[in-house]
């Protein structure tokens, strides 16, 4: 029997972080709420998979490789990842299992609070889990995240979100 493998080069998950600061009455600009730890510029995210069966499903990691966890949370806030994966990928999510058994799933636009307590994730660092189904022939093709972020603010309304349209 004769495998036919696509090749998992092109799978190259590139982050934009956009370093969107809290707005208040002060001048004070705080930390940024997730920190790429590689995947910008020069640097690259690495796939745990090197070649995809056609057809085949599965669960990509991106990581950066022996440098460690593809993303820092730093502190407590919301980002917003906005992307789009192409055909192929079923769903996109973080996770600090290095098996991707437990993941926070993303939902391009949709907000990811991170910090204690009930329905937020917690403050550490990540890798990206990128579930895929019916493999294509020609590979599963290469996608980028843009985050953008703001931190939790004492307003009564809770979290505030500023939108940072960079067209990364």
């Amino acid at each position: 029997m004769i495998r036919h493998y696509s090749i998992v080069a092109s799978i190259l998950l590139t982050l934009v972080l956009l370093p969107v600061v809290f707005a208040s009455g002060s001048a004070r600009e705080r930390p940024q709420i997730i920190v790429a730890n590689c995947g910008t510029g020069s640097t690259s995210l690495e796939a745990n998979l090197t070649q995809v069966v056609p057809g085949s499903s599965g669960t990509v990691l991106f990581s950066c490789g022996s440098a460690g966890d593809a993303i820092t949370v730093t502190s407590r806030g919301s980002v917003r990842p906005k992307f789009s994966i192409p055909a192929g990928y079923t769903s996109l999510g973080i996770s600090s299992d290095p098996g991707c058994s437990s993941v926070f799933g993303l939902v391009s636009g949709s907000a990811l609070r991170f910090g204690r307590g009930n329905h937020k994730a917690p403050i550490t660092s990540y890798n990206y889990c990128a579930s895929f189904s019916q493999a294509p022939a020609a590979g599963l093709q290469s996608f980028t995240i843009i985050w953008s972020a703001t931190h939790t603010s004492n307003h009564p309304q809770g979290d505030t979100d500023e939108n940072d349209s960079d067209g990364g």
